[in-house]
């Protein structure tokens, strides 16, 4: 099986996501919150793990979070950073957003390379940054409602779901790859189920199933991301199992 990288997978990630722009967006300040949160740190090691269960360190995560007060309002600041196995830094993914209701403020992810995206939130429009090493950086404004949430948070944002098995829920999320901006994240509440790290320690989770194909155990406790596993070709899968 042709091995796929973490950073190629998150390049599928993110097109998955944003290509359900189709879904009708939800308002979801009712539903979704993010009361739950306290400061939490987490690492997940990455494995590529072939048809025949035989898994590949490819990639290791970590995982900050902190409350932080911006204008008299509290904020989760959120730092992710991604390793390769020789433990050298290759992406540093960056989240600022409302502790109550996860609505995003900004967001960034930067690669060694030289490469980055930069996202501003705003009630009235969404301001998207990029610039590659060989390239100045271009600025696009998408119209903005206040409601859209933001991708890159991924499982913290769905962590904010109530868990209710078999509900459904239509998150609507920034997209730069649609004219208007807008996608969709459609999570399923699956069921409980007893997940062990990569330290033998176990977790009761509940299974998030996504439009996206990829699955989340999560927790309503710290540090919330337990694990999440992404299939790939030929019966294989990504899987970030939390180590510590």
């Amino acid at each position: 099986m042709k091995k796929i990288t973490a950073i190629v997978f998150l390049t599928l990630l993110a097109t998955s996501y944003q290509s359900a722009h189709g879904q009708a967006a939800s308002d979801m300040s009712e539903t979704i919150s993010g009361q739950h949160l306290k400061p939490y740190s987490n690492k997940w090691k990455v494995y590529s793990v072939d048809g025949q269960g035989k898994d590949t360190l490819v990639t290791i995560w970590t995982d900050y979070a902190q409350l932080i007060e911006l204008d008299g309002k509290a904020y989760i600041s959120r730092i992710q950073e991604l390793y390769n196995p020789s433990m050298q830094l290759q992406e540093l993914w960056t989240n600022l957003f409302e502790h109550q209701t996860l609505l995003p403020y900004r967001a960034s992810q930067f690669k060694t390379t030289g490469d980055y995206t930069y996202t501003e939130f705003g009630e009235e429009k969404v301001v998207h940054s990029t610039k590659t090493a060989t390239e100045e950086a271009a600025n696009v404004d998408y119209p903005g409602d206040g409601k859209t949430y933001d991708w890159t948070m991924y499982g913290v944002l769905l962590s904010g779901l109530p868990f209710k098995k078999g509900e459904v829920y239509s998150i609507p999320v920034f997209s730069q790859q649609t004219e208007t901006g807008k996608g969709t994240i459609v999570a399923t509440i699956a069921e409980k189920e007893t997940i062990t790290d990569d330290n033998k320690k176990q977790y009761d989770t509940w299974k998030v199933n996504t439009n996206a194909g990829l699955t989340f155990w999560l927790t309503k406790k710290v540090p919330y991301v337990i694990q999440l596993s992404y299939p790939t070709q030929n019966g294989g899968k990504m899987i970030w199992r939390m180590y510590e």
